[in-house]
C-alpha cells in the first residue's frame, strides 16, 4: 500500500516517526529523534540531523543523491503497469524524475527528520506498507521489516511461522529478530512479479512457485464440516464489523445484511465435508518475485488456515484489486479461462471444479472469506478513513453472490 494511501486512511505521520525511532532505538542501542515535516518547513537544526525526502506516490523515503539501485525494488513495481499499459511511459518517465539528483526534492511532499544522522544513508531506501515498514540497506544487502507502532503483532508472527515451519517454500531468509519482537532483518533480494515479464517467463515463474503452494496445501489439509468451518468465520465477520470505528451505522447493516444472505445460501451445503489448510492468503502475482531461476513469495502476513483453493481463487481473480473485481469473478464463474489458467486449476489439490455444485459451494465460501478478510484488515483503532473504499468492495461481492445464483446446477 503506497504511502499517499496510507496517509489518507490512518495518522501515518505520527505512526512513522514512533515506528522508525522505537526500531533505531533497539537496532542501534541509540535513542532517535524522528521528525516528519511538511516540505515548507526548513530545519533549523539540520546541521545536527538527517533530513530524507518523501515521495507518497513512488512509496518511497530517502536522502538526497541516494544510489539509484535503491530503487531497484519500486521501479520493478511501478515501471509497468499491466492493467492499464498505456500508462507504462508516463510512470516510467516520473520514477526517473521523481529518483533523480536535481528534481527529486521537488518532486517529494514531505521531509523526513532523523537525528543523530544514520550511517550511509545513500544506501538506504524506505518503502511504506499496510502494516509494516520496509528498511531496504544495500550496503548491508539486507532488508528491515518492522511494524508499524499500534498494529497487532499477530502481522509479524506469522511471518515468522511460515519461515519456521516451511523451509522448502522460496522465501527470502531471515538473519535477526529484534529484541522487542516487533521487526526482524532477512535477505535483500530483487526482481520482478511475473505478470510483469514475457508471457514465457511468467507461466514457468508461476509454475514454479505453485509448486510450492501445492506441497505446504497438501501437507496441512485438513477435512471439516463446512458448517464448523462458517461458525468461525460467522463470528469473526460479524465482531470484526462491530470493531470498525469509522464505518457509519447504515454502512455496517449493509455490510451484515450481505455477509447473512451468502452465510444463509452456504447453511445448504452446511452437512458438507470440507478442505482447509493452512494458505498464503494474499497470493496474487504482485507478492511474488523473479529474477532468472529464482523466485520468491513475498507478504505471507495475511496466512492461515482457509479452504484450500483459496489462493488459486485469489490469483486467478487479482481480488486485491477493487476496480473490475465483479467482471473478473464472472469469468471465472463462467468458465473463460485460458490453457495455462486451466491447468493451473486442473492440478490444484483437492479442487475439482468440474463438478458444478463443488464449484459453487467454493465460490460462495471464497466470497465470505473475502468478507472476513477486509473486515478483520480494518478493525485497526487507529483508522479513520476508507468506508466508500470498503462499501465499494462488498458492492461488489454482493453482485458476485447475485450472479453465483445463475450458475447451473
Amino acid at each position: 500500500m503506497k504511502i499517499s494511501v496510507l496517509l489518507e486512511r490512518e495518522p501515518f505521520e505520527k505512526i512513522f516517526e514512533k515506528t522508525l525511532a522505537l526500531f533505531l532505538e533497539d537496532h542501534l542501542n541509540k535513542p532517535h529523534i524522528v521528525s516528519w515535516r511538511s516540505k515548507k518547513i526548513v530545519s533549523r537544526d539540520i546541521k545536527f540531523s538527517q533530513k530524507w525526502l518523501c515521495n507518497p506516490l513512488i512509496n518511497s523515503i530517502f536522502v538526497k543523491g541516494s544510489n539509484q539501485n535503491i530503487f531497484n525494488s519500486i521501479n520493478g513495481e511501478y515501471a509497468t503497469n499491466p492493467m492499464k499499459p498505456w500508462r507504462s511511459r508516463f510512470q516510467r518517465f516520473y520514477l526517473n524524475l521523481s529518483q533523480n539528483k536535481i528534481t527529486s526534492s521537488i518532486l517529494s511532499k514531505y521531509r523526513i527528520i532523523i537525528s543523530p544522522p544514520l550511517k550511509d544513508p545513500k544506501s538506504k531506501l524506505i518503502i511504506g506498507g499496510n502494516n509494516k515498514i520496509r528498511l531496504i540497506d544495500l550496503a548491508e544487502n539486507r532488508v528491515y521489516v518492522i511494524l508499524k507502532n499500534g498494529f497487532d503483532k499477530k502481522y509479524i508472527d506469522k511471518e515468522l511461522y511460515v519461515r519456521e515451519n516451511f523451509k522448502y517454500l522460496d522465501i527470502p531468509k531471515i538473519y535477526n529478530k529484534g529484541n522487542n519482537a516487533i521487526w526482524y532483518s532477512e535477505e535483500y533480494i530483487k526482481g520482478i512479479s511475473p505478470n510483469r515479464i514475457s508471457s514465457d517467463s511468467d507461466n514457468n515463474s508461476l509454475n514454479k512457485v505453485i509448486m510450492g503452494i501445492h506441497k505446504m496445501l497438501v501437507d496441512n489439509k485438513v477435512s471439516q464440516p463446512l458448517s464448523e468451518y462458517l461458525s468461525e468465520l460467522k463470528q469473526r465477520v460479524l465482531s470484526g464489523l462491530k470493531d470498525i470505528n469509522y464505518l457509519k451505522f447504515e454502512d455496517k447493516l449493509y455490510v451484515t445484511e450481505v455477509s447473512k444472505k451468502i452465510l444463509n445460501e452456504l447453511d445448504k451445503y452446511s452437512s458438507n465435508i470440507i478442505t482447509t489448510s493452512y494458505c498464503h492468503g494474499d497470493f496474487h502475482q504482485g507478492n511474488i518475485l523473479c529474477e532468472g531461476d529464482k523466485n520468491w513469495i513475498l507478504d505471507w502476513e495475511n496466512s492461515g488456515q482457509k479452504q484450500i483453493g483459496y489462493d488459486l481463487i485469489i490469483l486467478l481473480l487479482e481480488s486485491r484489486i477493487v476496480n473490475g473485481f465483479y467482471m473478473r469473478f464472472s469469468k471465472l464463474l463462467n468458465n473463460q479461462f485460458n490453457s495455462f489458467q486451466m491447468n493451473i486449476i486442473n492440478n490444484w489439490p483437492e479442487l475439482n471444479w468440474k463438478n458444478k455444485e463443488f464449484k459453487k459451494m467454493s465460490l460462495l465460501l471464497f466470497l465470505i472469506e473475502e468478507i472476513d478478510f477486509h473486515i478483520t484488515g480494518n478493525t485497526n483503532p487507529l483508522f479513520f478513513n476508507n468506508s466508500n473504499k470498503i462499501i465499494e468492495r462488498f458492492n461488489e461481492i454482493k453482485k458476485c453472490f447475485e450472479s453465483i445464483n445463475l450458475l447451473e446446477t
